[in-house]
């Protein structure tokens, strides 16, 4: 039997299957794309408007997993409680849904399969632990991944960034991103130079 999805996400399909409908949030920003002039922002671009015309149809998306807290998991309303555990679990393609729970890391979150990552929005907080010292909370380390929707909030360690692409020719999509706190450098480093970003804020 499948993760129910909670009563309280907007636009939701509940069934035993992991779906919900989504509304087209995904927008390929227009200014500085030729700022990258590359094959990668091409099929970044292809992506997000294959997305959006998926969105705009009314299609539902389903997701492989979903990711709560315990307390999610104990009541099937999601499988994992850990997001590394989840994305150390998928395959490429894949896709997951995080819950609007506040997650706390002690060591950086290694991305390195092309997922679809999908967040709950500002109530979906990745947070940094006294652990991480230096370096990233989230690294990316594959080309083609998606991450929407999340707050990922600087609380009690010295992180040099949020997030960080660290493979050269990697591109990835980020959207709705929230940074909250004082990363020592910066909220992104791209070593790619190919990720696009649709949203991202300060707070």
């Amino acid at each position: 039997m499948g993760a129910k999805i909670p009563t309280h996400l907007s636009g939701v399909i509940m069934s035993e299957s992991l779906q919900v409908r989504s509304n087209p949030v995904r927008e390929f920003p227009t200014s500085g794309d030729e700022g990258y002039g590359s094959e990668a922002t091409a099929l970044v671009k292809d992506l997000v408007n294959a997305v959006n015309s998926s969105l705009e149809s009314g299609a539902v998306k389903e997701y492989t997993t979903i990711v709560g807290d315990a307390a999610d998991v104990i009541a099937n309303k999601a499988k994992y409680s850990d997001i590394q555990t989840a994305i150390d679990a998928l395959s490429d393609g894949d896709s997951m849904l995080i819950l609007p729970r506040t997650f706390t890391l002690s060591t950086k979150l290694l991305i390195n399969k092309r997922l679809d990552i999908d967040c709950s929005g500002y109530d979906t907080v990745l947070q940094d632990a006294a652990g991480i010292v230096s370096g990233e909370m989230i690294e990316v380390s594959v080309a083609g991944v998606i991450l929407e929707k999340l707050r990922i909030k600087q609380a009690s360690g010295t992180p040099d960034y949020a997030i960080a692409m660290t493979a050269a020719g990697d591109y990835a999509f980020l959207n709705k991103i929230w940074f909250e706190g004082s990363f020592a450098i910066d909220n992104i480093n791209d070593l790619s130079g190919t990720t696009s970003i649709g949203f991202a804020q300060k707070i």
